[in-house]
């Protein structure tokens, strides 16, 4: 586990999952270490960026779903199930995306639920009401059809969540990233640049 958050931090993040799923073949029923390795396998799939990525998505969730049965009650956990949804989601096509979807905003919810200061939570559910408010047609029509259609989002609900991320974080960085894409689809490059400065 040390070897592995000492690849981590190096940015590593192939090495590092090598560690925490050696450290994980030996303690199974640790919490910490599914969330390292939830968040690490994420990472190698976001780094591959490439179709080569789903594998790691899909062992994301295998992971992420472990660490909904042995920590429910952590915001954390319900981080980590969104954003890997959400990276599978991009993989998928049809039903399954607009399925995973749907997991991405019930996950952020229930989140912030368990931690109203945890900003990341915030961040998830700001750049998927973004997502859902710029959504293609076509995706739109099997939402509806075959699922029942998706949660609301619109692009002001986007900035009411990513400003909120940054009110409990102002140091969050990846917020401020995203708040300056949700300005520039809400055609307001002026706000956007204030926020890609901050970052």
């Amino acid at each position: 586990m040390r070897l592995g958050d000492e690849a981590f931090a190096a940015f590593d993040n192939r090495a590092a999952l090598r560690h925490y799923e050696a450290a994980w073949r030996l303690d199974p029923a640790n919490a910490d270490l599914l969330t390292k390795l939830t968040w690490t396998c994420n990472n190698v799939g976001e780094d591959l960026a490439s179709k080569e990525s789903e594998a790691y998505f899909e062992k994301a969730i295998a992971y992420a779903e472990e660490l909904k049965r042995l920590a429910p009650r952590q915001a954390k956990t319900w981080f980590l199930s969104a954003i890997t949804s959400g990276n599978l989601g991009l993989h998928r096509g049809g039903r399954q995306k607009v399925t995973l979807s749907r997991n991405v905003a019930e996950d952020a919810q229930r989140c912030i639920a368990l931690d109203p200061d945890y900003s990341p939570g915030y961040v998830v559910l700001g750049v998927y009401y973004r997502e859902v408010a710029t959504l293609n047609w076509a995706l739109r029509q099997v939402a509806q059809r075959l699922l029942g259609g998706l949660p609301a989002g619109t692009l002001a609900d986007a900035e009411r969540m990513l400003l909120t991320a940054i009110d409990k974080e102002p140091g969050n960085l990846y917020a401020h990233f995203q708040l300056g894409k949700t300005y520039e689809a809400m055609r307001n490059p002026t706000r956007a640049a204030v926020y890609y400065r901050n970052v």
